[in-house]
């Protein structure tokens, strides 16, 4: 699966540069997670994303909670902006290769959308695998929502996630429209993984590790989370780009120029397109994977979360 705008070879933009040198020599002695236990792995993942997590919170209401569900109950946190919140909340899925990431680990992503959108924004700690293989944590997703909508089912709704979020996010719409419920008004979706095609020019050219994320690593990835019942990895509900699309709401799509995930968006916008879905799209080039997170540092991510409130502003404007 090839799109047809191929790419040359991604650069990063001096910025970018900057900060993925300096993270290349401050992770030097840290051993690669592929190759050690899982839970050792989430210990060194939670060493990376802690030079992102350093927010300034006295803007916000913060509530960390258990969330109750018809499932399980989950850690979660509420995030609400002090001046002139609006009525509206987005439910949060975070990143990780559905194994690594918490709510502490993309903690900054949340406080920015709630920041810049006025919404409340929710976090929830879904189960990851291996423990909790596929559709552990799809279903985690589904039952948030529900619960959560069910004590505010009026407002604005939005589901938004990065990454294996991102994939988790776009599955859940796809469950909710089957089983004939109310979908999300809108979703918000950053540099997802849509497919489980590792031959796109996207991994031809940035999946050798030179820019963070690498094929071998999404690999390592979609092997714990395809782990549990037996399933294809071009299941619709895992791999979305061959799904029916047709009846989801607006849906905001950015990537990263230097991903090798890029290209997971740019065949993704193609179906959407087909589908006769809303959406937008913006490519953030000369960035790496996971950008979003570095928005205390990286210009480019600021400018991300900024045409993520436009988009969100054109749909909801404000009273």
């Amino acid at each position: 699966m090839n799109p047809a705008n191929t790419i040359n070879t991604p650069r990063m933009s001096p910025s970018m540069e900057r900060i993925f040198k300096r993270i290349q020599q401050e992770d030097a002695h840290l051993p690669n997670p592929l190759l050690i236990p899982v839970a050792e792995a989430r210990a060194v993942y939670k060493i990376t994303s802690s030079r992102w997590t350093r927010v300034d919170e006295s803007p916000f209401l913060i509530d960390y909670f258990t969330l109750p569900t018809a499932g399980r109950a989950m850690d979660a946190v509420r995030l609400t902006r002090k001046a002139d919140p609006r009525a509206g909340t987005l439910l949060y899925l975070h990143g990780g290769g559905w194994v690594l990431g918490t709510i502490q680990s993309h903690f900054s992503i949340m406080a920015r959308l709630a920041e810049l959108t006025g919404f409340t924004v929710v976090g929830i700690d879904y189960g990851l695998a291996p423990e909790a293989p596929f559709p552990a944590g799809l279903n985690d997703a589904v039952a948030a929502l529900r619960t959560l909508r069910a004590s505010a089912p009026v407002q604005p709704w939005l589901v938004a996630g990065d990454s294996a979020g991102a994939n988790i996010a776009m599955a859940m719409m796809l469950d909710l429209r089957d089983a004939g419920e109310q979908l999300p008004d809108a979703a918000l979706l950053f540099y997802g993984v849509f497919s489980e095609d590792h031959q796109t020019d996207s991994h031809r050219l940035c999946g050798g590790g030179q820019f963070g994320l690498s094929t071998e690593k999404m690999a390592w990835f979609r092997k714990h989370y395809l782990s549990g019942e037996p399933v294809s990895p071009a299941d619709p509900r895992v791999s979305p780009v061959h799904a029916d699309l047709r009846g989801l709401p607006p849906i905001y799509l950015n990537a990263a120029g230097a991903d090798c995930l890029r290209d997971d968006s740019v065949v993704m916008v193609q179906r959407l397109a087909q589908a006769g879905v809303p959406h937008q799209f913006t490519m953030f080039e000369g960035v790496n994977h996971g950008f979003m997170q570095m928005s205390s540092e990286l210009p480019e991510a600021m400018d991300a979360f900024r045409d993520v409130a436009a988009f969100v502003n054109s749909h909801f404007p404000s009273s």
